[in-house]
């Protein structure tokens, strides 16, 4: 938070003169006390893995969680010298914005775009510093998740807000709002209908009411109920219609679930394959040594198993998919089949070793 509060402010000042800001005591009072409320997080860091040099952090032993926290996590994603490394790609989250936005995205590029047209002209510069210093420092970095926008959400919105207010003429924005929020309502309804959860003919009712507000609200002073109405309909369809019923494909989370219910909660080895949803969600302990009898797997290891003419029990099976990346294929009810996966869990014999 540090770089999009100080930039923000920062640029306030530069653009107002008021660079003596930079002497008056409160602003430095307020990184001293953001160091003091950061220090229970650095406690449980120091507990967690400074106090235990013998802990296996990615394969090495001696690994600072401090050091992590402070340098490594930060500047380490930025240089791309961490032990989780990315490609980078500078126009990620431009593209990104377009639909973490939804629906105000093209405005929100518009609003920045007339800010810095008309830079002097402004009344603050805090939003417009806070979110597109720390744009272009995420772009910039070689490691990038989509959600490390969330936090310049609240900034770009207060100066979309201020933006719109202060336009003369809003009918192009109108006309822009109009058309991305018919394309939403259009498109959720589509891929329910490929989609078919249970129950999706319901969502029919949902898409003729944003439909029929979508056509009523046509007056440029409308313009954010207009996007108002497809983020309510998109929003019902993703938390009812589509995503309760995708997470069931996650196979690491509905195995482990399965697991926790049947009341086993023996040590699990994690067999040629990593899975966080697992690790997650079950109960008993994980490993990735071959210290257990129980294995987790999927088609790699079990192959590898019968490959070696291993002998085990079959405990249970799932389809499986990963859910953080959809496809047409597994999106479209009648091909959805051919995209799975399948998991498996398997009991050795008892001083057996999975090769």
């Amino acid at each position: 938070m540090l770089i999009p509060l100080g930039g923000g402010m920062l640029l306030h000042w530069a653009m107002k003169g008021e660079w003596q800001q930079l002497l008056r005591p409160k602003w430095y009072l307020w990184l001293l006390l953001t160091a003091i409320f950061t220090l229970p997080e650095i406690y449980c860091l120091y507990l967690q893995f400074d106090a235990q040099p013998d802990k296996l952090v990615f394969g090495r032993q001696g690994v600072s969680g401090i050091r992590f926290f402070l340098w490594d996590s930060q500047f380490g994603r930025f240089f791309n010298t961490g032990p989780i490394k990315g490609k980078g790609d500078p126009f990620f989250f431009l593209h990104t914005l377009l639909w973490a936005f939804l629906p105000f995205s093209l405005l929100l590029y518009a609003a920045i775009f007339q800010r810095l047209r008309k830079l002097r002209q402004g009344v603050e510069w805090i939003t417009l510093g806070a979110g597109l210093l720390t744009l272009i420092v995420f772009s910039l970095s070689r490691f990038q998740l989509p959600h490390y926008l969330n936090i310049l959400f609240p900034y770009f919105a207060v100066l979309l807000a201020a933006w719109l207010q202060s336009i003369t003429r809003p009918r192009a924005a109108m006309t822009t709002q109009r058309v991305v929020s018919l394309i939403i309502i259009i498109l959720a309804a589509a891929i329910n209908l490929l989609f078919r959860a249970p129950g999706w003919p319901m969502y029919f009712v949902v898409t003729i009411a944003a439909a029929y507000g979508w056509y009523r609200l046509r007056d440029p002073q409308q313009l954010v109920f207009s996007g108002a109405v497809a983020s309510i309909a998109l929003a019902l369809f993703l938390n009812i219609f589509f995503y309760p019923h995708i997470l069931p494909y996650q196979g690491g989370s509905t195995t482990a679930a399965w697991l926790n219910r049947k009341g086993i909660n023996s040590p699990v080895q994690l067999y040629r394959l990593n899975t966080y949803s697992f690790d997650w969600i079950y109960n008993g302990p994980t490993v990735r040594d071959t210290s257990a009898t129980l294995l987790y797997t999927a088609r790699k290891g079990k192959a590898a198993l019968d490959s070696a003419g291993m002998p085990y029990e079959t405990v249970i099976t799932f389809p499986s998919y990963k859910v953080t990346r959809l496809d047409g294929k597994f999106v479209n009810a009648s091909t959805r089949d051919k995209s799975l996966d399948t998991v498996w869990v398997v009991r050795l014999r008892e001083g057996e070793v999975a090769p």
